[in-house]
C-alpha cells in the first residue's frame, strides 16, 4: 500500500507517517517542507495545499491519501470564517478531483468529533447522531464531510471519515490556541497562570496520539468505508484535566475564571463502538499515562 500523508509535519500527520513507515516499509509525506522527523523510509513531497499542481505531482503512484491538514482552530475560525472555508474546504474539493485524475482510490479524512455534533441531546454520541455544529470550525468540518461523501461517490473513491475526540501526546506543542493538555503543560513548565472558561466545567474525552494513529492505519488496511468516532469514551472536565496536570508536573496553577465562549460546547463524549467492531481497534493508553508521556517529551524541547 502506497500512502501519501497530507500535513505530514503536523502533530497528527507526523505520527501517522512514522507508523505507516514501520508498517509498510515506506510512506510519502506532503507538507510545506521536507519531513522534519528523521526517517529514511519517508519520501518527501513539498508544496502548499492550495497549489493543485504540486499536490497532483505528489499524488502520482499512490493508492491512499490521509488528509490531516487543518489550517485553523475553533478560535481562529470564529474570527475569520472566510479564511476557514478558503483554506480548508475549497482545497479539499480540489484534492478529490486531483485524486480522481491520478487514479488514487482511497481517502482517509480527519474530521472533528469534538465539534461536528454540536451540543448533543444524549451521551455518548454515536455516528448516527444529528450533525449540528455550533461553531464555524465545526460547520466547515461538517461541510467538508458532506462534500466528500458526494464527490468520492461520484469519482469512485473509497472514503473513510474519522471523527477523533481531543488528541494529545508528544509533538503537540501548543502555546494556547488549541489543545488543552498541551497548553496546560506548557503553562506548567513556564510556571504561568491560566484561564478557565465556563469555570472549567466543560466535559470532553481525549485520545492519545498513538491510539489515533493506529485507528488511521486500521482504516487504511480494512476493507470498509464510512464514518467512525475515535475516542477513549471517558468523560473528563477541563478542571479535572487541570488537576491531573498539576499532579504530574507538581505545579499548582494560579487561574482566572472566564465566561463560556460562544463556540464552546458544554459536553461531548464519543461512542467509538463502531470503530472497535469494524476496524478491530481499541484505545489502550490511559489519560494519566499519556499526559506523563507528553510532559516528558515537552521537557526535552527547546523553549
Amino acid at each position: 500500500m502506497r500512502c501519501l500523508v497530507l500535513g505530514a509535519n503536523g502533530f497528527i500527520g507526523s505520527h501517522v507517517v512514522d507508523l505507516l513507515a514501520s508498517k509498510f516499509g515506506h510512506v510519502s509525506s506532503f507538507a510545506r517542507s521536507t519531513y522534519k522527523f528523521k526517517n529514511n523510509q519517508v519520501t518527501s513531497f513539498t508544496g502548499d495545499f492550495l497549489d493543485s499542481s504540486a499536490l497532483e505531482h505528489a499524488l502520482e503512484g499512490h493508492d491512499c491519501v490521509i488528509h490531516s491538514i487543518s489550517s485553523s482552530t475553533p478560535a481562529l475560525a470564529a474570527e475569520d470564517p472566510v479564511f476557514d472555508v478558503s483554506a480548508n474546504l475549497l482545497p479539499t474539493l480540489s484534492l478529490v478531483k486531483s485524486m480522481a485524475k491520478k487514479n488514487v482510490k482511497k481517502l482517509i479524512y480527519l474530521s472533528s468529533g469534538g465539534t461536528v455534533y454540536g451540543n448533543p441531546s444524549e451521551l455518548p454520541v454515536s455516528e448516527s447522531a444529528l450533525i449540528s455544529p455550533v461553531s464555524v470550525y465545526g460547520s466547515t468540518k461538517a461541510a467538508i464531510e458532506n462534500y466528500l461523501q458526494i464527490l468520492c461517490e461520484q469519482y469512485g473513491i473509497a472514503l473513510v471519515i474519522l471523527r477523533p475526540s481531543n488528541p494529545y501526546g508528544p509533538r503537540q506543542f501548543n502555546k494556547g490556541s488549541q489543545g488543552l493538555i498541551a497548553t496546560l503543560l506548557h503553562k506548567a513548565i513556564k510556571k504561568e497562570s491560566i484561564v478557565l472558561f465556563d469555570e472549567g466545567k466543560a466535559i470532553r474525552d481525549y485520545i492519545y496520539i498513538d491510539d489515533l494513529a493506529l485507528a488511521i492505519y486500521k482504516s487504511i488496511i480494512t476493507n470498509t468505508t464510512g464514518v467512525y468516532n475515535i475516542s477513549s469514551g471517558i468523560p473528563l472536565s477541563v478542571f479535572a484535566i487541570k488537576e491531573l496536570v498539576e499532579k504530574i508536573t507538581e505545579y499548582q496553577f494560579i487561574f482566572s475564571l472566564y465566561p463560556k465562549r460562544e463556540f464552546d460546547i458544554d459536553e461531548i463524549v464519543l461512542d467509538s463502538t463502531k470503530a472497535q467492531k469494524l476496524l478491530d481497534w481499541q484505545p489502550v493508553v490511559e489519560i494519566e499515562s499519556g499526559i506523563c508521556k507528553q510532559f516528558n517529551w515537552m521537557k526535552t524541547q527547546s523553549w
